[in-house]
């Protein structure tokens, strides 16, 4: 229990060993050939990090912050004219550094895994008139607008890999790909519903790594005797099936681990299975319905190293995603940031600046964990981090913090740095 006297030293933290060349980055994308007492590369970055911290989005409101940043004032029309390709090329690649910085290629030291590599998006809804710039899903409502930011994480260490952004009604299958060019040897991918894709999975087995993904409800499966997955399902009295299976027409060999739900749960699934498909106008088919009973994994993780209740125990993680997303959306305030009409650069720049806000965070964590010495809350972390932002002068200037104020709460639910520790002694 933390003790509740002031405390004697306050640690701190600086986010310029993150970033420690911005003006040539600036010169190297263009953004910025020669020197102005009206605009730098360092003043223009806290600009567009505070833009999405205090929800000052608005052309005005940011040239009066970048003014603080500066010796003289910019007009809002001149920092119109600033915000074009080149500036988006510059937050980009000042993006692309901080990711790269301190990543390794290996996972934690005496884990099974090299890295269990995770990806998972979140949507941003837009102003509507923004629609021919970010387009989302189409509804009976009329026009519709939305970004979507796309992150791929080591869980092992919490960092981020390959975060990218993208119009709204873009669907995960797209984006899915993208993860299989960091895929390495020894690698584990947990893959959601939404990026279920058997090229992908014949990829990562190819590269010498692991998959693990919950069974799509319109992948076919047969079982090497010829029964199908639903004639095994109907017939067994097992809570838990494991065994060898074939997926889809083309009958690739996978590993099939399915467990049993309670009727509660069954029953509540199938209500929803035939009132989603009631209101598409068709009907649940028998086979879905008995699908609906149970949950059913897919992968090519050897029974001898990863027994059943290990895979459902490994496939849970994936919520830790969620919980970035979270802390992060909640500590910024997006809707108000996007809820107007602008233009495609303005977007941008603001969908960047917010994806630098969530990799700063994932960054700052181990140093605040080591100084803390004990795990913090992401969420926490998260409107900290967005609260030293707000009032942040120079990057260079040291961010302080007290213990008491990212110390998790009291819960049942377990800590992601427990579950992440139990992602180690597999074998």
């Amino acid at each position: 229990m933390l003790d509740a006297k002031p405390l004697l030293r306050r640690p701190s933290i600086t986010l310029s060993k993150l970033m420690p060349d911005l003006d040539g980055i600036a010169r190297r994308t263009g953004f910025i050939q020669r020197r102005s007492r009206k605009f730098s590369a360092h003043g223009f970055l806290l600009t567009v990090l505070k833009a999405v911290a205090k929800s000052e989005a608005s052309f005005n409101q940011m040239a009066v912050n970048l003014a603080g940043h500066e010796p003289l004032a910019l007009s809002r029309q001149a920092l119109h004219r600033r915000l074009d390709d080149k500036a988006i090329g510059f937050l980009q690649a000042v993006l692309d550094l901080i990711v790269r910085k301190g990543n390794s290629d290996s996972g934690t030291d005496g884990a099974p895994f090299g890295r269990i590599l995770i990806e998972d998006a979140t949507q941003f809804r837009m102003h509507p008139s923004n629609h021919a710039h970010y387009r989302a899903v189409a509804n009976n409502s009329g026009p519709t607008s939305g970004g979507k930011v796309d992150f791929v994480f080591n869980l092992l260490d919490g960092q981020p890999l390959l975060p990218v952004h993208t119009e709204g009604h873009v669907q995960d299958r797209t984006l899915g790909p993208r993860i299989l060019d960091l895929v390495k040897p020894r690698d584990l991918v947990l893959r959601d519903l939404g990026y279920f894709d058997l090229k992908a999975f014949q990829v990562i087995e190819a590269k010498g790594a692991w998959w693990l993904s919950r069974l799509h409800g319109q992948a076919g499966v047969v079982l090497p005797d010829g029964r199908s997955l639903e004639a095994l399902l109907t017939s067994t009295d097992r809570n838990v099936v494991d065994c060898q299976a074939y997926l889809t027409v083309r009958k690739h060999p996978v590993r099939l681990v399915a467990f049993r739900s309670s009727e509660e749960v069954a029953s509540r699934r199938r209500q929803e299975k035939k009132t989603k498909r009631k209101l598409n106008g068709t009907n649940a088919s028998k086979a879905s319905l008995i699908r609906e009973g149970w949950t059913i994994y897919v992968t090519n993780l050897p029974v001898d190293t990863c027994p059943p209740e290990r895979i459902f125990s490994l496939y849970r993680q994936r919520w830790a995603i969620e919980i970035q997303f979270r802390a992060w959306k909640q500590s910024l305030s997006m809707r108000r940031v996007l809820n107007r009409i602008t233009s495609l650069h303005h977007l941008r720049a603001m969908l960047l600046a917010a994806i630098i806000h969530a990799t700063l965070l994932c960054k700052v964590m181990p140093a605040l964990e080591r100084a803390m010495g004990k795990p913090a809350s992401l969420e926490k972390a998260a409107l900290w981090l967005c609260s030293r932002l707000k009032e942040l002068p120079r990057l260079e200037t040291l961010m302080h913090f007290d213990h008491r104020h990212l110390v998790p709460d009291r819960r049942k639910r377990r800590r992601l740095s427990e579950l992440r520790a139990e992602l180690i002694p597999l074998n």
